[in-house]
């Protein structure tokens, strides 16, 4: 039932949906990638911060982990 109005729907209109799907997968499998990448460098941050200042960077700082 959810899909019986595609079964009456014209050739274009599926086209644009199916091509807006495609858009919105890209575009999620491009922020999951932004996202990936920004974690790989908060955890890199972290490191080399408490290679640089010592253990308990955080608490001499202020920021919390």
């Amino acid at each position: 039932m959810e899909n019986a109005s595609r079964a009456f729907s014209s050739s274009k209109d599926e086209k644009e949906a199916k091509r807006k799907v495609l858009e919105q997968k890209e575009e999620k499998e491009i922020l999951e990638k932004k996202v990936g990448q920004l974690i790989i460098e908060n955890d890199w941050l972290k490191k080399k911060s408490a290679q640089i200042l010592g253990e308990g960077w955080e608490t001499k700082t202020g920021i919390k982990k």
